[in-house]
């Protein structure tokens, strides 16, 4: 038997490289789902527009019996890669060719370029599936599904989709259906009959848009009378076993029938909301083996798994408890892999595996109270697993990672220089002061401490800077920052806890240092290190408005900006009356959409949320949307808002506050967007002509897929599209910053066209990666001799093809100062209250009748265990 599966592997082995020898399957008569393969570098070949490509693959194919149309994804949750599929109808000479013209089907989280696709496939007609990458050195797992299309008519008990386990179905949910299902809801049913003697069911993943909800039923005790089966009693239900969506693990009879239904909790009559739900049910829980791995493709990230019901494994570091695996792939970075944020106090651990789950990772493991963490430089292209664990199965335990960076600026004369000379700019950094050398630092008395400097020189007089210090475990941590004007001979040099402002003028240099010390050692149980964890936050100035509603900081959507909260109190808008550190927003809500107000973000302190009202016109808030005081991403809150179209447009007001009445101060980054909404200029052929200076927000989301050709080719980049015409000879300057969510990529083109919505430039002019070209943490910038009457094409995206978000980018002429007076990229505009020729009772009758409210709870906890910070003296200084 084993000589067998040794011969069947080896062959399928040998088939992924070439058309000539596909791996046959037969999804016509039963969903094909791969498993887990590994692609690495190869010489496959596919030549879909005239140009033959080679690079690694894995090809597949089937011959369908009749006419029908199929769906094929690699949107799960363990594809590492960054994919795309090829469907063609012809092999010759070892190249696929006659690629079928199949419609994208990506979900919104979907990694690479069509990665998920559907087409109509004719009957027996041959059809090769190539699963390759968007670039020709891609490397890493994926899992494929190829299945037929079914109209489900499963919203109701009797109607319901038999399905097998193991199983993962993809559906999105119909604003069709009526409310009355199960409780008077609507949603989804299935039915299986198991063969063994434990389930696990979740939705969790980032496939899944809504609320999901499970209840598991005895199928033989339903009331089929009731053909709709509303008031029946679940053996077992889960709302928030992962933060916003349903978990659960169940012992059950084997041979026995059962009934699952699946629905949205945040999807009522009276405040419809649809999405995609991506259904995982098993006999073996998900991510409990190395083959099933999540996937981690874009940091920093905190994943929060229950062990609940989960069976003891032992891994090859011989260590025997409950635990859970992620892989990712290395990038040359360095990395904080730690347990560090898992809740209650329960013992976890953390383990490490070089390139397979048989490999243990010797690096030495560091304690953070309860938890472990490694500090780590992953090697470019080489696959890392990592297993999160714990000695017992009672509790969640959360995983977090995210980039440590450099650590050469452990002393003054190696600062790293950053820049926040405009209104807007803002950095912020996690760190840890144990993870750089020691160097001696202080101004009354020296002495050695582990932390970090960055330098400001000003371009300009008068700019306000503010530099705040957030230690992540208050309850052992202190803060610490230093300043001065040399490093050798200091002329001025001041020390602070917690907050420093000070104003920097033309020409002046100035060096800061920040760390977080142990306060007390006797207290901890466990050994910890003398400089522990914070976030360092720089930034121009104190937000001077949004300390009321009359003088909110008004902004445009998309927006996303990084707020430091303490300059301004006021009660909390929603639940009971308390006094909070916090800032006002305001944005125009339009009929008929949705929009998503969160403070998601690894800038998030601790529990920040956001509390939303539909009128602001009144004297007095109204409250229509509150958030949850339990964090959904991270630190952070969310809460979607949906507007019926009956109604007229209107202001919207958003409160930002702590969670906190004893916090003095607090970070975190804000975002307000249109959910589901496309930009203008998500394609080059309707890039956003920009005059200069401007600054723009962007969404990248929801964009389509552009080819990047600057640098290194990449497919799969999502973005937006801008062009530049100069009206003389000038140079141009363009950047990103730390404003922007991830680590940005800005391409300059002299011509770009589109296919199938993919953006296809061409020639490339001049280009900034964060990589070669940094700005803080995340942004880049380039520079571009423009000749009078040109005109350019301005992408700007990710660096990598695995990330999105919100972001901003800035162009201006080179050489020519902002006026601040006029600074577009401001985040703060203080306005008069609008009118709008109803009264504010009158809007809030109106809003609070028909306006739907969704709020999305969530169960992760953030990067640290954070606790209460306590309140310390603000000091002040010139420079």
């Amino acid at each position: 038997m084993k000589a067998i599966c040794l011969f069947l592997l080896l062959q399928i082995l040998n088939a992924q490289f070439t058309c000539t020898e596909p791996i046959e399957i037969d999804p016509y008569t039963k969903d094909y789902d791969s498993g887990t393969f590994t692609l690495n570098v190869g010489n496959s070949k596919w030549n879909c527009n005239g140009t033959e490509i080679t690079q690694g693959s894995y090809v597949f194919a089937f011959t369908p019996a009749h006419k029908a149309e199929f769906v094929i994804s690699t949107c799960y949750p363990e594809t590492l890669i960054s994919p795309r599929i090829i469907v063609g109808t012809m092999c010759g000479n070892d190249v696929l060719q006659q690629c079928v013209n199949a419609e994208d089907a990506t979900l919104e989280a979907c990694e690479g370029h069509r990665s998920r696709i559907k087409f109509t496939a004719t009957e027996k007609q041959k059809y090769y599936i190539m699963v390759t990458g968007t670039t020709a050195i891609e490397n890493g797992q994926f899992r494929m599904v190829v299945s037929k299309t079914v109209d489900y008519n499963n919203v109701y008990c009797n109607n319901a989709v038999g399905i097998e386990v193991p199983s993962t179905q993809t559906f999105t949910t119909t604003a069709d259906a009526s409310f009355d299902s199960y409780q008077n809801t609507r949603g989804y049913w299935f039915t299986f009959t198991a063969e063994q003697e434990k389930i696990y069911i979740n939705t969790c993943n980032k496939f899944t848009t809504v609320a999901a909800a499970l209840y598991l039923f005895e199928a033989d005790k339903m009331n089929y009378t009731d053909t709709r089966c509303r008031y029946d009693t679940a053996i077992i239900s889960d709302k928030y076993g992962c933060g916003n969506s349903g978990r659960l693990a169940k012992t059950i009879v084997v041979g026995t029938k059962y009934m699952l239904y699946v629905t949205s909790s945040d999807d009522t009559e009276t405040s419809p909301n649809v999405g995609s739900i991506q259904l995982y049910i098993s006999y073996e829980a998900d991510a409990s083996t190395c083959e099933k791995a999540y996937a981690i493709t874009s940091v920093p990230v905190t994943v929060t798994v229950s062990l609940k019901n989960m069976d003891k494994t032992t891994t090859s570091c011989k260590t025997e408890n409950y635990g859970f695996y992620a892989t990712i792939k290395g990038d040359g970075e360095r990395y904080a892999i730690h347990t560090c944020a898992t809740s209650g106090g329960m013992d976890s651990s953390v383990e490490l595996f070089d390139g397979s789950c048989d490999a243990c990772d010797t690096t030495d493991r560091k304690a953070c109270g309860s938890g472990k963490y490694y500090i780590k430089t992953l090697e470019i292209g080489k696959v890392y697993y990592i297993r999160a664990s714990s000695t017992t199965n009672i509790n969640p335990i959360t995983l977090t990672i995210s980039k440590v960076g450099d650590t050469d600026n452990y002393q003054c004369s190696a600062a790293k220089e950053i820049s926040v000379m405009n209104k807007g700019d803002k950095f912020s950094k996690q760190l840890i002061g144990a993870t750089h050398l020691t160097s001696e630092s202080g101004c009354m008395m020296a002495s050695n401490k582990q932390g970090a400097w960055y330098k400001l020189t000003g371009i300009k007089d008068n700019v306000e800077v503010v530099v705040s210090v957030l230690p992540g475990n208050t309850q052992y941590y202190n803060t610490y920052i230093e300043i001065n004007d040399d490093c050798s001979s200091p002329s001025l040099c001041s020390e602070f806890s917690n907050t420093a402002q000070f104003t920097l003028n033309k020409g002046k240099t100035i060096n800061i240092f920040a760390t977080a010390p142990l306060a007390n050692q006797a207290s901890v149980s466990e050994a910890l290190p003398a400089f522990g964890e914070f976030m360092l936050f720089i930034g121009y100035g104190m937000e001077k408005n949004g300390k009321t509603i009359e003088d909110r900081i008004e902004v445009s959507l998309p927006y996303t900006g990084i707020a430091l909260l303490g300059n301004s109190y006021h009660n909390w808008p929603c639940w009971q009356v308390r006094y909070t550190v916090g800032l006002y927003y305001g944005f125009k809500i339009e009929a008929g959409k949705s929009y998503a107000i969160n403070t998601c973000g690894d800038e998030t302190t601790n529990l920040v949320v956001p509390d939303v009202s539909g009128d602001y016109t009144a004297p007095d808030w109204k409250c229509l949307l509150e958030s949850n005081f339990v964090p959904t991403c991270g630190n952070g809150g969310y809460v979607k808002v949906n507007v019926p179209s009956v109604l007229k447009d209107m202001n919207g007001l958003v409160s930002i506050h702590s969670s906190y009445e004893e916090h003095a101060k607090e970070v975190a980054r804000v975002n307000i967007y249109e959910e589901n909404a496309i930009q203008p200029n998500a394609e080059c052929t309707s890039a956003e002509a920009v005059s200069v200076p401007s600054t723009k927000y962007f969404n990248t989301m929801y964009s389509y897929s552009s080819r990047r050709v600057c640098g290194e080719t990449i497919d799969g980049i999502k973005g937006v599209w801008y062009t530049v015409t100069a009206t003389k000879d000038k140079k141009l300057s363009i950047n990103t910053d730390d404003i922007t969510s991830f680590v940005s990529h800005i391409g300059v083109y002299k011509s770009c066209q589109t296919k199938l919505h993919e953006s296809l430039p061409s020639e490339c002019l001049a280009y900034g990666d964060h990589k070669d070209l940094p700005i803080g943490e995340r942004g880049t910038s380039v520079e571009y001799d423009m000749k009078s009457g040109e005109t350019i094409y301005v992408f700007v995206g990710a660096y990598k093809n695995t990330e999105d978000g919100l972001g901003r980018i800035s162009f201006k002429w080179f050489g020519e100062e902002e006026n601040d007076d006029d600074d577009v990229s401001s985040e703060s505009k203080s306005v008069e209250p609008k009118d709008d020729g109803l009264s504010g009772g009158e809007i809030f009758g109106i809003v609070f009748g028909v306006i739907m409210i969704i709020v999305v709870i969530a169960a992760i906890v953030g990067v640290i265990m954070f606790f209460v910070i306590r309140s310390k003296k603000t000091q002040y200084g010139g420079f």
